[in-house]
């Protein structure tokens, strides 16, 4: 038996196998048959008047080779392909249940031969092969459009299965799939009114809706009398794809926009949102192609498109609107060189000067017309239709649409169409170069000071190697500064010890934005002189923006040689060990270091915006001002060679000025007043501390311990709202802590520490020098000093340091650590090491809301709580 017929080996090894084998061979007509069977002759051999069962056999061998239908009999997934033999395996998410849940959309086509037509049935074309025996389809079914909806589904979010099927058949058909795909647009459907404006009558509006798709090379290069073939616009290349070992050219496609019995004056738009800066551009391009839908009649000229690109679809946009050119496919000579022109007429071409519609703007603008109402006028040559709303600009395009016009026309009619746009592109790139440039000098004058300047330049255009133009600066800038650090004490006799340093600085900016900061596409000079020469701007939006700041300070630092007392040390009579404590006693009768510092620093900004006339008529000016006041004092002082105690104090005031500008002898004063009295204070902060060294080591047999102790204190004073002073008052808190530490043995350490803190709103008056009311004596030197006898609250009351409010809330805190650490190491022996650890912890906290009660006219505690932690850990070895 021949099998030269067959592809390739593996074929004629599986039919020998399967097929041949299994023939019952019962006359020489049916052993002709098989010794000359192939794909191009079996059709003629089914013919013969073959026994049944080899006929069945050879019908599977057709099947097989693939001579109707292409479906493999095997497959490795768990759910067969159409046409198959082979059941389904149901559990297709296989978590080994079955689901016998349905909840899916449903799309039915109706495959009847009068249902076949473009335009309905979601067909959008189709192709009859060279030998006319074959018709292919295009179908496009919207998937948010369903005609049935089975179940509780009601989104597109867990869609997993696509399910296919047909009913109704009477008598064998084959069907083929070419390309089954989901496909999506980055267009949409704009839904909102696009009716032409007008003083003319409206036409009753109609249904028309828009479809949107796509026309590609691979799929629609075929024409037909009422649809024209797809070809590649001029002067397009299509792209190769040399990332396969084959290169081939990559599919090229339009978007496709068509439209049944649009009204007159009516539009459709599709639109996408995008974010591009297109200052940089000379010229915008998009090829076109129009011709009628489903052989309707079409004339040139009676259908626009429109390009609308802005900050919105409505109300900030600039449009290009062109009449187009009707393509007849009826009438194209598809053999024809020409016929890419043909398809993409040169007059459908949108090919545009963005200088254009950037002097459509400014003629605008000169004119003062009302933004809000379309401003349109025709293009130099004569094409197009310019139209401007609002305040675009070319630096922000943040959407882009694409639609059909039906302008109103004397015949009133409704108009059929289908669109391809293509290739919309920018050109012409703006390639200008920038400079930069920096300068500086450094002087210095002896001791006498020194002084440093700068100069910076940089021009539109100018940028960094890594930017990419559109990146690169827009605005021209000329920046210099100079400052000067003089010591004026040189002018004073060398011994006075006094310091007087001065700073002087002086800075100014001039930026010259290239566009117009309102129409950021405007060059500024054409902005400028749009408007009256004589009137001079320094921005704008601002007339005057006057920024003055100045700084002070002053500064007293005293550290006197050290002078230390010893009334013991020459007498041998406390020579002896015993008495070492009495003869080490000493005594430094004046501080280490004093110093007082006060810093003043004002800042003063004014703002003067203008109005939309560029005056300041009816607009009042913003002041931004402060003027602060900060002293700083303490003193440090080694009483005894063995304790040393330390004070600072820092003290933030604001002097409060009148409102507005200082243009009156009345608001001098009364600045001049608060200045007098050093400010207003806004926060206190003071801090003490005592070290001391406990002479135990002086002690005989106890020469091995070293201990110290350490004792602090911190108070603060915060003060309240400014307008609610007398309501809710200011805030205290002190805190204190000891802390002993012991060890000469080098293998023992001993830390006790505790540390506590308390915290009272409501407090009435300021701080004095020393923290406390030089008037009242608010709160009491104890506290100032870290007391923290929980009687304070009482003792405020009493003395009227309170204020009385019912709704005062900040609770009266108190809180408390102790802390316990022992370490210590032993080494009886060299090598083995004992480490000894233990710490105790115990925290306390205790709050209550101590506040006025007015219906006893007293003070009353709230709500006390308490609570804390407590922790203990010991480790013996």
């Amino acid at each position: 038996i021949g099998l030269d017929g067959l592809k390739d080996a593996n074929e004629v090894d599986y039919f020998q196998q399967n097929f041949i084998d299994k023939l019952t061979l019962t006359s020489e007509a049916n052993e002709r048959i098989l010794s000359d069977v192939s794909a191009d002759n079996f059709q003629y051999y089914l013919g013969e008047n073959l026994d049944v069962n080899n006929k069945k056999i050879l019908e599977r061998y057709k099947n097989f080779n693939g001579m109707e239908g292409n479906t493999p009999l095997t497959s490795n997934t768990n759910f067969s392909s159409q046409g198959s033999p082979f059941p389904e395996n149901e559990d297709l998410n296989e978590d080994n249940t079955l689901s016998d849940l349905e909840s899916y959309y449903e799309y039915e086509l109706d495959l009847r031969p009068g249902s076949m037509n473009i335009g309905q049935n979601n067909i959008v074309d189709k192709i009859i092969d060279q030998s006319g025996n074959a018709t292919w389809y295009q179908f496009r079914i919207p998937i948010r459009n369903p005609d049935r909806v089975h179940g509780n589904i009601s989104d597109f979010k867990t869609i997993r299965f696509i399910r296919t099927y047909l009913t109704d058949w009477d008598e064998p058909v084959v069907l083929r799939f070419a390309k089954f795909q989901m496909v999506g647009s980055q267009w949409r459907k704009y839904d909102s009114n696009l009716y032409q404006s007008g003083l003319n009558e409206v036409n009753e509006i109609s249904d028309s809706d828009i479809q949107i798709s796509v026309v590609s090379i691979e799929e629609n290069s075929i024409g037909s009398d009422t649809k024209s073939p797809y070809v590649v616009p001029p002067g397009i290349p299509r792209d190769i794809d040399n990332t396969t070992i084959v290169q081939r050219r990559t599919n090229e496609q339009s978007l496709q926009l068509c439209f049944n019995d649009l009204s007159d004056g009516d539009a459709k738009a599709v639109f996408k949102e995008s974010n591009f800066d297109l200052i940089n551009y000379g010229r915008i391009k998009m090829f076109i192609h129009a011709e009628p839908n489903d052989g309707d009649i079409l004339s040139d000229d009676e259908i626009s498109a429109f390009l609308r690109f802005g900050r919105d679809y409505e109300n900030n946009y600039y449009e290009i609107e062109l009449p187009l050119k009707v393509t007849r496919p009826s009438l194209l000579n598809q053999n024809g060189s020409n016929i890419a022109r043909a398809i993409w007429p040169e007059e459908n071409e949108i090919n545009v000067f963005i200088e254009e519609l950037l002097a459509l703007k400014s003629e605008r603008n000169r004119e003062s017309l009302d933004i809000s109402i379309p401003y349109s006028k025709i293009s130099r040559n004569g094409k197009y239709v310019f139209r401007i709303v609002g305040r675009p600009s070319l630096s922000s395009v943040l959407n882009f649409m694409i639609g059909v016009k039906n302008p109103i026309s004397q015949d009133r009619s409704s108009k059929s169409a289908c669109l391809w746009f293509n290739e919309l592109r920018l050109t012409d790139f703006d390639k200008t170069k920038g400079w930069a440039a920096n300068a500086s000098l450094n002087m210095k004058l002896s001791d006498f000071g020194t002084i440093s300047s700068s100069a910076r330049y940089t021009s539109v255009g100018f940028g960094s190697i890594q930017q990419r133009i559109s990146e690169r600066t827009r605005e021209e800038t000329m920046q210099y500064d100079a400052s000067a650090n003089l010591n004026l004490d040189k002018f004073l006799p060398s011994k006075s010890g006094v310091k007087l340093p001065l700073y002087i600085s002086t800075s100014k900016t001039v930026v010259t934005p290239k566009y117009d900061p309102l129409d950021k596409d405007i060059p500024l000079n054409a902005a400028i002189n749009s408007f009256d020469t004589r009137r001079e701007s320094s921005n704008v939006t601002t007339q005057t923006l006057e920024t003055k700041e100045h700084r002070g300070n002053i500064s007293y630092n005293f550290s006197p040689k050290s002078l230390s007392l010893q009334p013991f040390k020459n007498l041998s009579f406390f020579d002896s060990k015993i008495l070492k404590l009495i003869k080490d006693i000493n005594f430094n009768p004046l501080p280490s270091n004093i110093n007082i510092r006060g810093d003043l620093n004002r800042s003063f900004n004014k703002t003067q915006y203008r109005n939309s006339d560029l005056n300041v008529e009816g607009v009042d000016p913003i002041f931004e001002k402060y003027f602060s006041l900060n002293k700083s004092y303490g003193f440090q002082w080694n009483i005894f060679n063995s304790m040393n105690i330390d004070f600072n104090v820092m003290d933030n005031s604001v002097v409060d000025e009148p409102e507005g500008a200082l243009d009156t002898q009345e608001k001098l004063d009364s600045m001049y007043y608060n200045l007098k009295r050093f400010g207003r204070t806004k926060n206190f902060n003071q801090t003490a501390s005592v070290n001391y060294k406990l002479p135990i080591d002086k002690i005989p047999l106890l020469d091995w311990v070293n201990s110290t102790a350490k004792y602090s204190s911190r108070y603060l004073w915060s003060a309240g709202s400014y307008q609610q002073s007398d309501t809710l008052g200011n805030i205290v808190e002190n805190a204190r802590e000891y802390v002993l530490t012991s060890k000469s043995l080098k293998s023992m350490n001993l830390t006790y520490n505790v540390s506590e803190r308390t915290a009272m709103s409501g407090i009435i008056d300021s701080p004095g020098l020393f923290g406390q009311n030089n008037v009242t004596n608010s709160p009491g030197w104890d506290f100032v000093f870290g007391s923290q006898d929980a009687s304070i609250r009482k003792r405020a009351a009493a003395n009227g340091w309170l204020v009385k409010n019912d709704f005062l809330n900040t609770p009266f805190l108190q809180t408390r650590n102790h802390n316990f650490q022992f370490r210590s190491s032993l080494e009886p022996i060299n090598g083995f090491r004992i480490q000894l650890d233990a710490k105790r912890i115990v925290s306390e906290n205790f709050q209550e809301i101590f506040r006025y009660n007015s219906a006893d006219n007293n003070y009353v505690s709230l709500t006390p709580t308490r609570g804390g932690n407590f922790s203990l850990s010991f480790l013996a070895i």
